[in-house]
């Protein structure tokens, strides 16, 4: 008989789950679909600035730019360090204390020259002239010594001016990190909310792929050889011949 089967064989492979774990698996499935198919907007994560704040950090601005306090404590600090308090012509605070204490002590030999009838001499004029000359020369010379001691002690103050110089700088950008990190909180937030629909598909993704659930299966593989048709037809015949002539054979042996 000719083969009836034969030529190139198919190898069939079936993967097979286990019927309870599919059930299981399809069941979870399905609530991980209804948690995706669920796009209820997530609550905001992002916390906006109080009004109070947002009013501390404006008034602190306007100060900031204000500078007028800070630029005076450094005007005051270089005009000692200047030495501006030495010379009368740029203290005229002193220069009136000074003019006023001559006045007064220009007007003392006046009374004792006029009791003794000299009122109006040259010697009051000279008098007069060494008393107010003393008292400045006094006034100034303690002024002197007070504004040397306090130019002294403005060099300790040196780097604390150097700061305040740029303390409103400091302080206005500051304010505006606060404004940029409220921002930037505002913006992570809306980006949050703009990719949780993607998440909860990548997370829908990789359960379906990842589920242990899944994973309990086994595969078979089962050979397929095709039928040859020609063949079988052609071996049948043959062997249907092949027996009448043997039958033939023996009846003419009788």
């Amino acid at each position: 008989m000719g083969e009836a089967f034969g030529g190139r064989q198919e190898l069939v492979s079936n993967t097979k789950i286990n019927r309870h774990i599919k059930e299981q698996g399809t069941f979870a499935a399905g609530e991980a679909r209804s948690l995706y198919d669920d796009q209820t907007p997530l609550p905001s994560g992002y916390t906006p600035m109080s009004s109070q704040r947002r009013g501390a950090l404006d008034q602190i601005m306007q100060t900031s730019q204000d500078s007028s306090i800070s630029r005076q404590g450094v005007d005051e600090w270089q005009k000692v360090m200047s030495g501006a308090y030495l010379d009368p012509d740029s203290n005229p605070w002193m220069q009136d204390i000074v003019d006023r204490s001559v006045g007064s002590a220009m007007s003392g030999p006046q009374s004792g020259f006029a009791m003794g009838g000299r009122f109006g001499s040259g010697a009051m004029a000279h008098a007069q002239a060494d008393a107010g000359q003393a008292t400045a020369s006094r006034l100034w010379g303690n002024n002197y010594n007070m504004e040397r001691q306090n130019m002294m002690a403005a060099m300790g103050q040196t780097g604390a001016m150097e700061q305040a110089q740029y303390a409103p700088a400091m302080m206005q950008g500051k304010v505006g990190m606060e404004y940029e990190a409220d921002q930037a909180g505002r913006q992570a937030e809306e980006m949050r909310q703009y990719q949780y629909p993607y998440a909860k598909l990548e997370q829908f993704q990789s359960y379906l792929t990842g589920n242990p659930l899944m994973a309990e299966s086994y595969s078979e593989q089962v050979a397929k050889q095709p039928f040859q048709w020609g063949q079988a037809l052609v071996g049948g015949i043959g062997g249907l011949f092949s027996g009448l002539g043997g039958a033939g054979g023996m009846g003419g042996g009788k």
